[in-house]
C-alpha cells in the first residue's frame, strides 16, 4: 500500500505517483487553492463515508482507513480487518 503514496524506485514510478497524489488532491479540493483544508478533508470524508451510490471520489477516505488500520506502519493490516469496507477498494488498488 505504501507504494501508492510515494515508495518508488524509477523516475517513472515517481512521476506516476505524484499524479495520483494531484488527483486525490483536486477530487477533495472545492475552493482549488491545490491544498486539502481540515474542513475540506472532514466534509470529504463524511461524504464518502456516508456515499450509498458508489459516485462520491472515496481514494481519500479509503487511504485515511488504511492508515487508521495499519497500526505498525507496515503497508499492511491483519486479516481480522479485511472485511471491513476500506478494503473492499484497497484490495483493487
Amino acid at each position: 500500500m505504501y507504494e501508492h503514496l510515494g515508495a518508488f524506485s524509477t523516475p517513472c514510478e515517481k512521476h506516476a505517483h505524484a499524479q495520483k497524489v494531484v488527483e486525490y488532491i483536486w477530487e477533495i479540493d472545492d475552493d482549488l487553492d491545490g491544498a486539502i483544508s481540515y474542513d475540506e478533508f472532514e466534509r470529504s470524508y463524511l461524504r464518502a463515508r456516508d456515499d450509498r451510490s458508489g459516485l462520491e471520489p472515496s481514494h481519500l477516505f479509503y487511504l485515511t482507513c488504511f492508515l487508521t488500520y495499519d497500526k505498525k506502519c507496515q503497508g499492511r493490516v491483519r486479516s481480522k480487518y479485511q472485511n471491513a469496507k476500506a478494503f473492499q477498494f484497497i484490495l483493487l488498488v
